[in-house]
């Protein structure tokens, strides 16, 4: 949740790893969007890769997890093959839309797992991302809402050009995060090398996507008497990489405003809006 998140193996080259990065994460060419979770090692034999990071703002999707406060975040990923499996962790400030005073979501903590088979200049990712939140405590007067919630993937990646990466990635949900019904992101991205300086590359790289609600299922919850609005976010920047440090500078921006839910006028679980977030990157 994409993202890359920061996730990378020192001894790939930083074109190769931002350029893989980008195929589906909250957390985000290092935001959740472009993690790991949606690009993970491959090999012929078992590897594994670890990371720490902090950002000045967590957003996943377009939408900031951490009321535009700066976090920590890291993870391990391993692989086999074509086989993967790793870990996301992060800080998360969510407020009760409700007001009420037990709200406790301060721990974002992600498992996922799949494949990446090839074909011919395609590679695919078929996988499961689950989204936990730790001794979270959240809930009104209807009831308790769950911020817990898992996705299922499948996404395409190449190559063209030479060295611009491309990829396409659907996320479905049966019951997304508060409970709100099922939930499709479709997400593409592309990333490209632009310079290399004194050993420092630099690269670009872009995403957008798109978050659809399914109506029907969301009104029939008796919790919520309207649906969650559909919403479009994308975010652009650029990514320098030194041996296994980088720093990512991005621009996030959606649809989604104070007058649309999800960040409907007095809810505060999420921030929405043009923002700007700096990553800064170890990997180990």
């Amino acid at each position: 949740m994409v993202t890359v998140g920061g996730k990378t193996k020192t001894r790939l080259s930083a074109a190769v790893l931002f350029g893989a990065s980008l195929f589906a994460p909250g957390t985000s060419a290092f935001a959740a969007d472009l993690s790991m979770k949606d690009t993970p090692l491959e090999g012929s034999k078992f590897e594994w890769s670890a990371y720490a990071q902090g950002v000045s703002d967590y957003i996943f999707r377009g939408l900031s997890q951490n009321r535009r406060q700066p976090t920590a975040q890291g993870g391990v990923d391993l692989s086999y093959g074509i086989l993967y499996a790793g870990t996301f962790v992060s800080g998360v400030n969510f407020t009760d839309p409700f007001g009420a005073p037990s709200t406790k979501v301060h721990v974002e903590t992600d498992f996922y797992a799949g494949i990446k088979p090839k074909w011919r200049d395609l590679t695919f990712d078929f996988g499961v991302i689950t989204y936990n939140y730790p001794n979270n405590t959240f809930s009104h007067a209807a009831g308790s809402f769950d911020p817990f919630y898992y996705e299922v993937k499948a996404g395409v990646s190449t190559t063209i050009l030479k060295d611009v990466a491309v990829g396409a990635t659907v996320y479905y949900s049966p019951d997304s995060q508060f409970e709100v019904g099922p939930a499709t992101t479709v997400e593409g991205t592309v990333s490209k090398p632009i310079y290399k300086y004194a050993g420092v590359d630099f690269a670009a790289s872009g995403t957008v996507g798109g978050v659809f609600y399914d109506k029907s299922t969301i009104y029939a919850n008796t919790k919520f008497s309207t649906p969650q609005d559909d919403y479009v976010y994308f975010n652009a920047g650029i990514t320098a990489t030194y041996n296994a440090f980088s720093v990512d500078l991005r621009y996030w921006d959606s649809n989604a405003d104070a007058g649309v839910s999800p960040c409907t006028t007095g809810v505060s679980v999420f921030q929405c809006g043009g923002a700007f977030a700096v990553t800064g990157k170890v990997a180990f």
